[in-house]
């Protein structure tokens, strides 16, 4: 959203306003994988996946209507819509969508789609000033569908599918690749019964035959509301996977492996640390989890063979407080053998003592997977800095390395020395950035600014240290389970910082890509979760994997990205 459509929206509640934003990430995939239901492509294979496809295509309808219901494997969250496709005498598809989930509806008309509380009869059809545009990134790019099905395979039902839902299908199972994401078709006797991916089972309500023959309800557009869609103009957007033809955009790279293959991990397991930014209460231990930080991260890293999580205080402590890089360090020293004979530097009451000021030497973690989101990497990047510890390398998450304006302007707004309106600063103090009842920022701020002149040292550590990243390009990321109030007030903080700061880069909301990529030192990165540097559309929390993976895009799925880190060494 934009900051003229957080103005103009003035819901009352954050409820409101979340329902009003809520699953852009579904109505892209609907209107990939409702595609899905009119084309595809046969072919014969030997093997598992082994073979390229035959030239055979199946016929199409020119003209098909469809309507659908959709379930989420995970909430178990139900979807029904209506799906239109006409092609056009060049042979490109004209492609409308509708999608009801409780009172709100979706409208996608090709490129363009809005949202608005749905009319029921007695209504009037939705106004311009009550509907809410979506931005182009929220709106999936049909242009290289048709090329996508060219690509279609067949599946052989055999021991190493471990999909229950795919072993029930009483037909064919088609595989077919869209921004680099599989996913499988059920077709029973020419008709599409069911689409199914690792998160959701689309199921249709009316037939769509895939020989060529017209489908039951008689075609129509679904809806007319052109003066709407024009107002829904596509921005501008750099992603990458745009860029690349369409084979290359949508196909997975060899070595990719598909949701329902049987997994077989034969790498080392090694203990992992993960190393948390700011904005933490949760005081404690060290945990085994840390679920209202890193959601489920613990269940998706199999490398692991033991995860030990830091809980610190980091509002009331930036990256510079030394106390706060002794706690981490000690979570990375404490299984190294020397541990018993230092610990007693590394406790609350030891000051500004250090091992290497009292012994000499700076101890090392070594063999150890380490995760660093956010400040965490400044925290991290300080104490090897100070002598405080060090570390043969680490993975930098969303790392500040060349501070933040987001930050910087935080600061100001809370401090007044930006002129805004008061409910700029009700806002960021409701999010968590300001503290109540003062004009004074949470002083961990204070010390990622873009301006600040020790950060330029702390990234040239990173450069040597730092063997794989993720950084986050889009600030709306992956919208989050909305019964879970406390995600979807951080999202909604998120989008506020995101929309109000209008960066002139592709961002995460709080780091922009120019200070994320800067601690990689000139790496190059790819948009498909499996590299080393990964460019993910997410936003700042997401790429803690709180917000789980997207639906669809490799793009989207920084879990992922987490389960596919390995030791270079």
């Amino acid at each position: 959203p934009t900051q003229s459509t957080w103005g103009r929206k003035r819901r009352s509640t954050i409820q409101a306003q979340f329902r009003m934003h809520m699953h852009p990430n579904v109505m892209r995939l609907l209107s990939v994988l409702l595609c899905c239901l009119l084309c595809a492509q046969q072919s014969v294979a030997n093997e598992f996946l082994s073979r390229e496809p035959e030239t055979e295509t199946i016929r199409v309808p020119k003209v098909a209507r469809t309507r659908f219901e959709m379930t989420s494997r995970e909430t178990k969250h139900v979807f029904v819509g209506e799906f239109y496709k006409e092609e056009n005498q060049d042979g490109t598809w004209n492609i409308q969508l509708t999608v009801k989930f409780g009172d709100l509806c979706f409208y996608f008309d090709n490129g363009k789609m809005f949202s608005h509380e749905c009319p029921s009869e007695q209504s009037l059809p939705p106004k311009e000033d009550d509907s809410l545009c979506y931005p182009a990134l929220d709106v999936p790019p049909v242009l290289f569908l048709q090329s996508v099905f060219d690509r279609a395979r067949t599946v052989l039902k055999n021991d190493f599918i471990i999909d229950a839902d795919m072993l029930a299908c009483p037909g064919t199972l088609y595989h077919i690749e869209y921004t680099r994401v599989p996913y499988v078709m059920c077709v029973v006797n020419h008709r599409l019964s069911h689409v199914l991916s690792e998160h959701f089972i689309l199921k249709l309500l009316d037939d769509v035959f895939l020989d060529g023959r017209a489908p039951l309800i008689p075609p129509a557009p679904l809806f007319d509301y052109a003066s709407i869609f024009e107002m829904c103009e596509q921005s501008s957007h750099d992603h990458p996977s745009l860029l690349l033809s369409p084979f290359d955009a949508h196909a997975m790279r060899p070595g990719e492996q598909s949701w329902y293959e049987l997994r077989i991990l034969s790498d080392k397991m090694v203990p992992c640390a993960f190393l948390h930014g700011v904005g933490n209460t949760d005081i404690g231990p060290p945990a085994d989890t840390f679920p209202e930080y890193w959601g489920k991260v613990h269940e998706v890293t199999p490398q692991c063979s033991k995860r030990t999580f830091v809980r610190q205080e980091t509002k009331m402590r930036g990256w510079d407080d030394i106390s706060l890089q002794k706690a981490y360090c000690a979570v990375l020293l404490q299984d190294q053998p020397e541990w018993p004979s230092i610990q007693q530097y590394f406790t609350a009451d030891s000051g500004n003592v250090t091992v290497y000021s009292a012994l000499g030497y700076v101890p090392k973690a070594t063999g150890k997977i380490i995760f660093a989101h956010s400040m965490g990497n400044l925290v991290l990047a300080g104490a090897i800095q100070g002598k405080v510890c060090d570390v043969d390398m680490w993975f930098e998450v969303q790392g500040p390395m060349a501070g933040s304006l987001a930050a910087k302007t935080v600061v100001e707004i809370c401090t007044g020395k930006t002129v805004v309106e008061g409910l700029e600063r009700e806002a960021l103090t409701r999010f968590g950035y300001c503290i109540p009842n003062t004009h004074l920022p949470y002083p961990a701020y204070t010390t990622m600014s873009n301006e600040d002149p020790r950060l330029p040292s702390l990234d040239a550590i990173a450069h040597t240290k730092v063997s794989a990243a993720l950084c986050g390009t889009c600030f709306s990321g992956i919208v989050p389970d909305p019964t879970n109030f406390d995600r979807v007030e951080e999202w909604l903080g998120l989008n506020l910082i995101g929309a109000y700061m209008r960066y002139k880069e592709r961002s995460d909301g709080m780091v922009p890509w120019s200070s994320c990529s800067s601690g990689v030192n000139g790496r190059s990165f790819d948009d498909h979760y499996q590299s080393n540097f990964y460019a993910a559309t997410v936003n700042h929390a997401d790429g803690t994997c709180r917000s789980g993976d997207g639906w669809w895009g490799s793009s989207r799925m920084p879990c992922k990205w987490y389960a596919s880190r390995r030791l270079p060494y």
